[in-house]
């Protein structure tokens, strides 16, 4: 195999974004630089560059409301079991036209790897699938924009990461991968960390290692709030 002549630097805007009580979203924004060898030939087509942004994978359950009798009631149609909580798609254009197709598929480039293939492929599992594509669209979970990816100079690019307030805490994997006529050159990995801070962490944290004494305290206030409440606007 021929040495590859291109290099990439890749910098990060942050790699701590903190969720406070005033949250409403983040912009994490990739920097690269295409660095290419000076003892090497100058290429003579332009460079394309794929950003993936994949947050912590847990499973999911896809649920439909069925009409039983005079009741909806919630039923599971299908359990994936490792789905990223956030994935960004960011391109310098349409990934089918700058990646070829075994690039694609040694990359893992497309919103068709997102979800885990399917054992028994069925018009049914397709149908969940879009469902959940749509679900996790309107919520800006899954995002794919062909124009996310800015060539300010031939070798200088940047890509602005839009995060939802929905967004999972955890770490997010972030993939670069410079491409030049439709075969990829160079791939770099880097990662952000999502996380809570201040009372709003120290809260979760005991709700999630203490779960039944944070019920009881939840239903105890609760009782509470209500039965001052009560006091406070009774009529005599």
């Amino acid at each position: 195999m021929p040495a590859v002549a291109e290099d990439l630097v890749v910098l990060l805007s942050t790699q701590d974004v903190a969720i406070t009580s005033t949250y409403t979203g983040a912009r994490v924004t990739v920097f690269g630089m295409i660095e290419r060898d000076a003892s090497s030939l100058s290429r003579g087509g332009k460079y394309d560059v794929v950003v993936t942004v994949a947050g912590p994978s847990a499973s999911q359950v896809l649920r439909a409301k069925e009409l039983t009798g005079p009741l909806w009631i919630n039923r599971t149609v299908r359990r994936y079991p490792d789905v990223p909580g956030y994935y960004a798609l960011m391109s310098t254009g349409p990934v089918p036209a700058i990646a070829n197709e075994p690039a694609r598929e040694r990359q893992k480039m497309g919103l068709g790897f997102y979800l885990p293939p399917s054992a028994a492929p069925s018009d049914a599992v397709e149908a969940t699938d879009a469902a959940l594509f749509r679900l996790r669209k309107k919520t800006s979970l899954l995002i794919e924009d062909i124009k996310g990816v800015q060539m300010h100079r031939p070798n200088l690019f940047s890509s602005a990461i839009p995060l939802p307030a929905a967004a999972p805490t955890g770490r997010y994997v972030v993939g670069i991968t410079v491409l030049a006529n439709g075969v990829p050159l160079k791939t770099v990995n880097t990662s952000f960390v999502v996380r809570k801070i201040g009372f709003e962490a120290i809260v979760a944290a005991y709700a999630r290692d203490n779960g039944l004494i944070y019920g009881l305290v939840t239903v105890f206030c609760a009782l509470a709030i209500g039965f001052l409440g009560n006091l406070m606007f009774r009529r005599d």
